[in-house]
């Protein structure tokens, strides 16, 4: 029973309501113009740094695979924006690619992919002309970006990330371009929740809940309680009975300093008002009251032994009696 009065009703934890892994690859191809260090203009290879004034375009691609778990069904638009972008300073974006709903099957991940041209050509013109009406050129160059925008529509938990925006790209100077981003990128959200489960106890073979334990034992110990009670109760009624029974043996032995023993009442006044009181208590304090003597005269039968005290002061007489069983005896340490 303590161990369950200790125990928590219930344990709490933290589970995972809704989780989605993504990750999104990005490659790209940097195309040059002839020149004598490019003579036959062939798509370079993917590296740390570029030439911008021998480089006519570049082309980035990307693809991004969504996954839930548990497996549900996705939904949604997607958009592809490039970003020609002086930071801190002016910011401008193209739209590459018009919003595209898609749709998935239950336990089918979403895959998404495209390549796309940064028109590097017109980007520079871009920026040379921003340059030329502001008068400012960025110690830091600018940035180029490729910004697939994915947007997730279905049913998904209040706090659930819906909007996922990977991006790569190069920075832009003057004389040197090179790559921005990290190509590989991964993208994880894990919707967590605490939750409470009941704890559990065996109780007669059986596993059940800490409260319901709690109600078993309560009602348990309530019946066994009533009981106790019931029993102690009729003990108390009984020793009252007993008590009440061999009430004169009581009074006898409790006050015996205080009775005087008598054969007869011959020589009492006969013309004094006879008052019976109703407890030997009351005819206790009417002689203490009166400072008179409680006198006790004894008589008995087949069956039973009848005590009548009196006290008798100069205008009445008080009197109180009872009687008990001859075959019993009184309480334990009475009088026989």
């Amino acid at each position: 029973l303590l161990q369950v009065a200790r125990m928590p009703p219930e344990i709490k934890e933290i589970v995972a309501r809704q989780s989605l892994t993504g990750a999104t690859s990005f490659s790209y191809q940097v195309y040059p113009n002839p020149s004598l260090l490019f003579p036959e203009a062939e798509p370079l290879a993917e590296g740390e740094l570029f030439f911008t004034r021998v480089v006519r375009d570049i082309e980035v691609g990307f693809t991004t695979r969504l996954e839930p778990e548990p497996a549900i069904p996705l939904t949604g638009f997607y958009q592809v924006w490039l970003v020609c972008a002086a930071p801190g300073l002016w910011e401008r974006s193209y739209l590459l690619q018009e919003e595209t709903q898609f749709s998935t099957q239950t336990g089918q991940a979403l895959e998404i992919s495209g390549t796309y041209s940064l028109g590097l050509t017109e980007r520079l013109a871009f920026i040379k002309g921003v340059e030329d009406e502001i008068g400012v050129n960025p110690r830091d160059g600018y940035q180029l970006l490729l910004r697939p925008e994915i947007h997730l529509t279905n049913d998904l938990p209040a706090d659930a990330t819906r909007d996922f925006k990977p991006q790569f790209g190069f920075s832009v100077k003057t004389y040197e371009l090179k790559p921005l981003g990290e190509p590989k990128q991964e993208h994880k959200q894990n919707l967590l929740t605490e939750v409470s489960r009941p704890t559990h106890v065996s109780l007669f073979g059986s596993l059940v809940s800490v409260n319901t334990a709690r109600y078993i034992f309560g009602a348990i110990f309530a019946l066994c309680g009533s009981g106790l009670l019931a029993i102690f109760v009729q003990h108390l009624k009984r020793v009252a009975s007993e008590r009440k029974a061999f009430e004169g043996s009581y009074i006898n032995h409790r006050y015996r300093s205080r009775i005087i023993r008598i054969h007869s009442i011959d020589g009492m006044p006969a013309d004094r008002p006879l008052i019976s009181m109703s407890s030997f208590a009351e005819l206790l304090r009417i002689a203490d009251e009166r400072e008179k003597p409680i006198v006790l005269i004894q008589s008995k039968d087949n069956l039973f032994i009848r005590y009548t005290y009196y006290v008798l002061d100069e205008d009445n007489l008080y009197i109180y009696s009872t009687s008990e069983p001859l075959a019993r005896s009184a309480l334990a340490g009475g009088v026989t």
